[in-house]
């Protein structure tokens, strides 16, 4: 099984999740990302490789197996209840990150919940 697929499967794994998780975050069949992992589908496009490295918390580089190391990666500016929310929100289905939107722009709409000073604008996701 060549590297790329190993890793896949690694880090999925160590991450918890199911292959139905990780399609539904590909936007592709569970089948799809099972052969993902297989090695069936032989040529992953790039696109693909960074979504997973985003899933997994990686390097691209490292799903590649241009390097040893998984190089977490991880933005400076982002706040621990920040990296909670993103990780919550990567282990819902569809419907459930639907719901965790719209209950976030209902507290923010509500108004009192808002940092003083902002701008009262919420982007649509």
């Amino acid at each position: 099984m060549p590297i790329l697929n190993e890793r896949i499967k690694k880090m999925r794994t160590q991450k918890g999740l199911t292959l139905l998780e990780v399609a539904e975050y590909l936007g592709v069949a569970e089948a799809t990302a099972q052969r993902y992992e297989s090695g069936n589908i032989k040529n992953i496009g790039h696109e693909t490789i960074c979504k997973l490295a985003e899933l997994f918390n990686c390097n691209p580089a490292y799903l590649m197996g241009w390097v040893e190391e998984p190089s977490i990666v991880q933005a400076t500016s982002v706040s621990q209840g920040e990296q909670r929310l993103v990780e919550v929100y990567r282990n819902l289905n569809n419907e459930g990150r639907e719901k965790i939107l719209q209950y976030a722009e209902d507290l923010f709409a509500s108004g009192n919940y808002k940092k003083h000073g902002s701008l009262g604008v919420v982007s649509e996701a």
